[in-house]
């Protein structure tokens, strides 16, 4: 069976909440329309994290679709889709920033050799103390899973797509090709890993994890048993970008996923002005160009209600 990841359309309707799913025709991609709040408009985001298509060289065509009746589109690529920028940056409005490097894990290198030594020897003795499983049905997990979410997105204010609601993490489960792995301690799940494959690819989609999980390393006893588990369904597993976007700033989820991939891919934040002339109106109180679009800046949003 082919999955689909990302671009299948049960995906995009998990998050209906941020917007209304909108197939786009040429590249075959999803997307989610969002009203302008009280600005009588609206624009176009990908989905969280990343917008996945079947047929990269029909975007450009799907952007110049959607200039009749919205603002903006704003997405981040996948790091294996095959992104004509040339073609995009062509295109009226449309411009292209370097965004996260994602870091990834060639399956066809032997698992042993996979991981610096210290993270190999690390999950080696942190599978002695924590039971690994994967979890034939995932959705028969879903409470613990969603419960186990949340503790991440208290951890860390998560906000708007990174914090699903309970029904979109139940959902996320039951797309098909889903790889939920986890970690019991004792009777509990101390920590899950949640995978969605797409191709030849496995991208780790979300992690929920319990405060015990951090002294037990479970992170890492997870990871090399994705390396296990996965390498006969997929080539590669994607292990997303780090914390932030400069990939020299060592912060500690960055050194731990650099630690165990092999390459890097870059993606793209692709950020398109649909109405040149509407566009300015709504950002008529000041444009930064580190944020897109700019009247969703949130000083902008606070001061007047216009998200």
């Amino acid at each position: 069976m082919s999955y689909l990841g990302y671009a299948d359309p049960r995906y995009c309707a998990s998050l209906r909440e941020f917007g209304e799913p909108r197939h786009l025709a040429q590249s075959g991609g999803w997307v989610l329309v969002r009203d302008i709040a009280g600005r009588g408009s609206r624009d176009v985001t990908g989905c969280y994290p990343l917008f996945c298509a079947p047929t990269w060289d029909g975007l450009g065509d799907d952007i110049d679709a959607l200039r009749d009746d919205f603002v903006s589109l704003v997405l981040v690529t996948d790091p294996f889709g095959e992104v004509d920028r040339d073609d995009l940056t062509r295109r009226p409005g449309v411009r292209l920033v370097p965004w996260k490097d994602h870091f990834v894990i060639d399956l066809e290198i032997a698992p042993e050799r996979l991981g610096d030594e210290n993270r190999r020897r690390n999950a080696l003795k942190a599978a002695r103390s924590v039971r690994l499983e994967e979890i034939d049905d995932p959705t028969s997990l879903a409470d613990v899973w969603v419960r186990l979410y949340g503790n991440l997105v208290h951890r860390f204010g998560a906000s708007g797509m990174h914090a699903p609601t309970s029904d979109a993490l139940m959902a996320q489960l039951a797309i098909p090709g889903a790889t939920l792995l986890v970690a019991y301690h004792g009777d509990e799940v101390v920590q899950a890993q949640l995978y969605l494959r797409a191709g030849d690819v496995a991208y780790l989609h979300l992690v929920g994890v319990t405060p015990e999980a951090y002294g037990l390393n479970a992170g890492a006893a997870l990871t090399r048993f994705s390396i296990e588990r996965l390498r006969d369904r997929v080539s590669v597993l994607d292990l997303g970008g780090g914390a932030g976007l400069d990939p020299a700033v060592d912060d500690g989820l960055t050194a731990f996923k650099r630690a165990w991939s092999t390459s890097t891919l870059p993606t793209w934040l692709v950020c398109v002005v649909l109405d040149d002339g509407r566009y300015a109106e709504l950002v008529a109180t000041g444009s930064d160009p580190h944020f897109f679009p700019a009247y969703r800046r949130p000083d902008i949003v606070s001061a007047e209600g216009s998200r």
